[in-house]
């Protein structure tokens, strides 16, 4: 018996990992089943895909993304970080201009507004995030922040530098970024012991 008579705390299992993060392809039927159900399907599939590319928190996304962020002709995004992290500038790939042209660039104001026009809550998007991955049969605990966690693991995977992630992530703190590393064996397929 561990610690008081309680058990002792078993080692991170796959599956506890697997509450933290998405793989990529799980990342890809979220989204499309997000772009499939409800009656803003485009908007919220389009949050989907830009909380896992840039690594959003929910209230940066809903809350902080507004539309004089952007610089489309660049390809580029000021990404203004929550919880004292360091805000930069993201590059963004056709696929998200394309769907954030599609929503109808506006001089000012939130890019995901709600139906009435206003900022989005972060409860309705924790609700598209959370449908989405039941529908897309992922499991019931799906939430927003797997996004921000899967971006950080899948760059990890794809043998980002661990400085590239921490400032693409916004951590003040390296050990922060760390922790993806913990998350999954992908950096050692190439080490070879014997």
């Amino acid at each position: 018996m561990g610690v008081q008579g309680k058990p002792p705390v078993k080692p991170r299992t796959l599956s506890v990992r697997k509450e933290k993060y998405l793989e990529r392809d799980d990342v890809d039927r979220l989204i499309k089943m997000a772009a499939k159900t409800g009656r803003h399907k485009h908007r919220d599939a389009t949050m989907c895909l830009f909380a896992f590319r840039h690594g959003m928190r929910a209230h940066e996304l809903v809350a902080m993304l507004e539309w004089q962020q952007f610089d489309f002709a660049q390809r580029e995004v000021m990404i203004l970080r929550c919880k004292r992290g360091h805000s930069c500038d993201h590059t963004m790939e056709r696929d998200e201009i394309a769907a954030l042209k599609k929503l109808g660039p506006k001089p000012y104001g939130p890019v995901f507004e709600n139906e009435r026009g206003g900022r989005m809550s972060e409860n309705s998007y924790f609700k598209i995030v959370q449908r989405a991955g039941r529908l897309a049969g992922l499991g019931p605990h799906i939430q927003p922040h797997m996004l921000r966690h899967s971006c950080g693991y899948d760059m990890v995977n794809r043998g980002l530098p661990l400085r590239m992630i921490q400032d693409w992530l916004g951590h003040k703190n390296v050990q922060h970024t760390v922790e993806y590393t913990k998350l999954g064996a992908a950096p050692f397929r190439k080490v070879k012991m014997w």
